[in-house]
């Protein structure tokens, strides 16, 4: 659980919480290795990596980059601060999935069916506490199916996914 506002506010960078996310998705690797599962050259790396590392939310061993598990980010609507923290890091991971989708909606990519792998959807109900509860239930259970870094098999290819829920 991250409740630093300083390290919170490091992830405010669309690139730094891709790397970060990649990392716990595809386990310790190369820079080179990184800089392929997120589509930039190595070099565009290294400031960003520097800055996660000096917050504490990466690790470099020799030219091996490791992730600390799961990054949570502590939520606390009295400290304004990690408001402001909080709130930045939401906008660039909005900013990083619009860019995801636009990257991914080309021709060959699936739009419908099972295996449908490209998704943005809005909704907004009435919820009683019960189907709220069910509602973060389902959401655990997406984030628990994306889980920890897992072995690369043939025929794999990472995903992402992004969603706020908020009240209105």
């Amino acid at each position: 659980m991250i409740r630093d506002a300083k390290q919170i506010a490091t992830l405010a960078s669309p690139l730094r919480i891709t790397l970060v996310d990649t990392l716990e998705a595809i386990g310790p690797c190369s820079i080179a290795d990184l800089a392929r599962a997120v589509g930039v050259k190595p070099d565009a790396l290294y400031y960003h990596l520097r800055m996660l590392e000096k917050r504490g939310l990466v690790r470099r061993d020799a030219n091996i980059v490791r992730s600390h598990g799961t990054l949570t980010l502590a939520y606390d609507a009295a400290d304004k601060r990690n408001v402001a923290a909080v709130t930045s890091v939401v906008s660039s991971l909005l900013r990083g999935a619009l860019r995801m989708f636009r990257k991914a909606f080309k021709p060959g990519v699936r739009t419908n069916g099972k295996r449908r792998e490209l998704w943005a959807a809005q909704r907004t109900v009435r919820l009683s506490p019960q189907e709220l509860e069910t509602v973060n239930r389902l959401l655990t259970e997406l984030l628990d199916t994306f889980g920890d870094a897992r072995e690369a098999h043939s025929g794999d290819r990472l995903y992402s996914i992004t969603f706020v829920l908020a009240p209105q």
